[in-house]
């Protein structure tokens, strides 16, 4: 074999094998240093580091109007997750040169073919891993979160702790990170005649299930994260098909499958959309919805997600379903959000929960979360978030900072602030002379 610079052959590699592992622990040594160097300047941003890193978490928190907080279990478990997170900044600061290293000491054994190939497969490689990250970074692991804490109901809150959700956040983003180089890996097996392309759209059904397991494996065992998982392995199966030996029936079946995936998609955001979760009735007074004035007399359906604000001095009733279903009688300026059926978000104001019908209805202030069952209960939020909470009948469930009050008819329970408990007998008089032509 030539030994030319056209041959491509090769450097020489009569270098005895004691240099070679010389080389190597003087890089590894170095990529070592590097590493810590970055993870020691990376400690000094411990603080901002963190606060990226759990954004999802806080956006998934911050739609149902939870505090975003993580708690810790041990004195330790803080510190820990601050160290897990630096490491993972300094790796990713360090890639670069950490991929450098690893060249120079292979290349040399190369052709120069081979360095091209595997420099070209090497940046592709970087920019699937990237996508599959920033995908899961900005989409599916807020998106799946919030669909978990939905799953948890009105009758449970949240305690979650900081190093369970790091060690989830990894494990998920490094699962999507190599689920996206799928596209990548199908094309070379072809490319290479590892894998024909026969075999590729025999095995379709075979792949589809393979990704379901992967899905399963690599998420929280709930159906929707392990579909929102599935569905983009399956994409990127049919587009690395599509890659590698572009023909109708690829294109078919990449076209068949995403264009079911974007009506269902149109079907969930048409639910969340469209689908009422009350009927808000304006009894005296305005209201705004976004730029529409609502005035007395008018009603308007409620769906997820909206948002309206009743003006100071305003009477609105917010019924949930017919007959005597649950209902939410509202005085004064109060900022109110629909999240679901039964669910609704106060900041400001005063409210009657009338629940006769023995499905849950809540209520989530800022300082406690209020749920009745069966009853009625007077909610009073004064200013900075104080609130007090009186049951005229039934019972009341009050969740705040990670304990339940149960409250019974007759008492009051003030949360933040402090107080004295309210007048039972003046509050039924208050609601029944604001509203008497209803039975509240």
């Amino acid at each position: 074999m030539s030994d030319t610079p056209d041959s491509g052959s090769p450097e020489d590699l009569t270098m005895p094998l004691g240099d070679h592992l010389e080389e190597l622990r003087a890089r590894i040594l170095r990529c070592i240093l590097l590493v810590v160097v970055l993870f020691i300047a990376s400690w000094f941003f411990r603080e901002p580091i963190m606060r990226v890193l759990v954004r999802p978490h806080a956006t998934a928190m911050a739609a149902h109007q939870l505090d975003t907080t993580l708690k810790f279990r041990s004195y330790l478990e803080p510190i820990t997750a601050y160290l897990k997170a630096c490491v993972i900044v300094a790796l990713l600061l360090a890639a670069p040169l950490l991929l450098h290293q690893m060249w120079a000491f292979v290349a040399p054994g190369l052709y120069k073919h081979e360095q091209r190939v595997l420099l070209r497969l090497g940046f592709v490689s970087l920019i699937c891993f990237a996508a599959g990250v920033a995908f899961g970074y900005f989409l599916f692991i807020p998106l799946a979160l919030r669909f978990l804490l939905a799953l948890s109901g009105p009758l449970t809150e949240p305690v979650l702790m900081i190093g369970p959700y790091l060690s989830l956040f990894v494990l998920m983003t490094l699962a999507l990170g190599a689920v996206f180089q799928t596209p990548l890996i199908m094309y070379h097996l072809v490319r290479w005649d590892i894998v024909s392309v026969e075999a590729i759209q025999k095995h379709r059904k075979s792949a589809i299930l393979a990704g379901f397991i992967l899905a399963a494996v690599f998420t929280p065992p709930d159906p929707f994260t392990q579909i929102m998982m599935a569905v983009p392995l399956i994409m990127l199966y049919d587009l690395g098909a599509l890659a590698a030996a572009p023909s109708k029936r690829a294109l078919a079946n990449f076209a068949r499958f995403g264009a079911t995936v974007l009506v269902l998609m149109a079907l969930v955001v048409g639910f969340f959309l469209l689908w009422p979760v009350g009927v808000l009735n304006i009894m005296e007074g305005e209201a705004a919805l976004g730029s529409r004035t609502l005035r007395t007399g008018e009603s308007v359906r409620l769906h997820h997600g909206t948002s309206v604000l009743t003006a100071q001095g305003a009477l609105a009733r917010v019924t949930v379903g017919g007959g005597k279903q649950p209902r939410l009688l509202i005085e004064g300026k109060a900022p109110l959000q629909a999240h679901g059926t039964g669910t609704f978000s106060l900041y400001e104001g005063r409210a009657l929960i009338v629940n006769p019908a023995g499905r849950v209805l809540e209520v989530r202030t800022p300082a406690a979360r209020v749920t009745v069952e069966r009853g009625t209960a007077d909610l009073a939020l004064a200013d900075g978030g104080t609130l007090q909470v009186t049951v005229l009948e039934g019972e009341a469930t009050v969740r705040t900072g990670g304990r339940s009050v149960l409250i019974t008819a007759g008492h009051a329970a003030t949360f933040h602030r402090g107080g004295e408990p309210a007048d039972v007998g003046d509050i039924e008089r208050h609601w029944r002379q604001r509203f008497p032509s209803t039975e509240h």
